[in-house]
């Protein structure tokens, strides 16, 4: 069994940007970025020191997506 102690305090800041349009008549596309600055602003372990970037949080993440909507045929979608 692993035991967790508490950090401290821990303090994160950021933004998120989307983005979404139609590429072409049924064919849309979704854009995504976000920005964080999690940081650790006082702590009671000795192992971390105050300001550094907390464990496991993504500085950036970004993602995109497309879909397409079959307009006509046997595999329209209504």
């Amino acid at each position: 069994m692993k035991l967790v102690y508490p950090l401290g305090e821990q303090r994160s800041r950021g933004v998120e940007l989307s983005l979404t349009g139609e590429l072409a008549p049924g064919w849309n596309i979704i854009g995504f970025y976000g920005y964080t600055d999690a940081r650790i602003t006082s702590t009671t372990d000795n192992r971390y020191r105050v300001g550094n970037l907390l464990n496991n949080v993504p500085t950036n993440s970004a993602s995109l997506w497309t879909t397409y909507i079959i307009p006509r045929g046997n595999l329209r979608v209504y």
